[in-house]
């Protein structure tokens, strides 16, 4: 029993290593594990070199740090096979990448976070595909969440600043200045706001299905010193118009789309480790 005990423990370990890897905005070293995580380097190595042995995570081939490797990769992809979406949308943000030159993404709405699905990277290559695929935000968190957060009803809006601001204390509760940048953003037809590194902006395009509920929305990514801001680019129309496209879509085959996990009460969805 103390054996299965201490082997049952041991896994645990080593998982919650990977699920540090996978959440981490960078490749992280040895140290940095084991105080993240509170556990000797010894302890951390060890669990480190198990999960690269077994291919879920591999070393940057530049600074010799450790990130998700080609195993647990299959495992994200594996998993987003049942969002039909996905595929769908592929066209449609590869023409948006290229026309903006900046990497275009796909999120959904799973509760009341976002969490990206797919990728169009542009010839700049400005965001790490081992770091986005699978990334999970809170709605406010990003201009590809704040894109969804602005097309939902005012009761919902309501119940996610209390979800947020009982989960996570730092979260304040919808006051009129959220709620005057959210109907900016719905009359704009898309919604603007850093990304999760400081050295993108991004503009946001909410994906509604045919009872105009946000199930989707598209981002786009672009460095600080693009000579345009994505909002100003005279090209916006055009990606509004490819993303009206991508809408149409899937408003006319809502049931296909349809997220698999609506039916569940966004406030008993948490993502562990975000």
């Amino acid at each position: 029993m103390a054996q299965g005990s201490a082997v049952t423990a041991s896994a645990k370990f080593v998982f919650s290593v990977l699920r540090l890897a996978a959440v981490a905005d960078s490749p992280l070293n040895v140290t940095e594990i084991s105080r993240r995580l509170g556990v000797s380097v010894n302890k951390a190595y060890r669990a480190v070199v198990t999960l690269e042995s077994a291919g879920y995570l591999r070393r940057h081939p530049q600074s010799g740090r450790f990130e998700i490797g080609s195993v647990a990769e299959q495992l994200v992809y594996g998993a987003f096979q049942q969002f039909h979406i996905r595929g769908a949308m592929a066209p449609y943000l590869r023409q948006i990448a290229t026309s903006a030159e900046a990497t275009t993404s796909l999120a959904i709405r799973i509760g009341w976070y976002a969490v990206t699905l797919a990728l169009a990277e542009s010839r700049s290559n400005i965001v790490s595909r081992a770091r986005s695929l699978g990334r999970v935000t809170l709605l406010d968190s990003d201009a590809g969440g704040l894109a969804i957060l602005a097309w939902l009803t005012p009761d919902e809006l309501r119940d996610f600043f209390s979800f947020a601001a009982n989960h996570l204390s730092q979260v304040s509760p919808a006051t009129p200045i959220h709620q005057r940048r959210l109907a900016a953003f719905k009359r704009a037809g898309f919604a603007t706001g850093a990304a999760n590194n400081k050295q993108l902006q991004a503009l946001g395009i909410p994906l509604c299905d045919a009872s105009g509920r946000p199930v989707a929305s598209i981002t786009v990514e672009a460095p600080v010193n693009r000579a345009l801001t994505l909002d100003s680019d005279p090209l916006v129309k055009d990606w509004l118009d490819i993303a009206a496209q991508a809408e149409a879509v899937v408003r006319a085959s809502s049931e296909k789309f349809a997220n698999p996990y609506a039916f569940l009460d966004p406030n008993v969805i948490e993502f562990s480790g975000r």
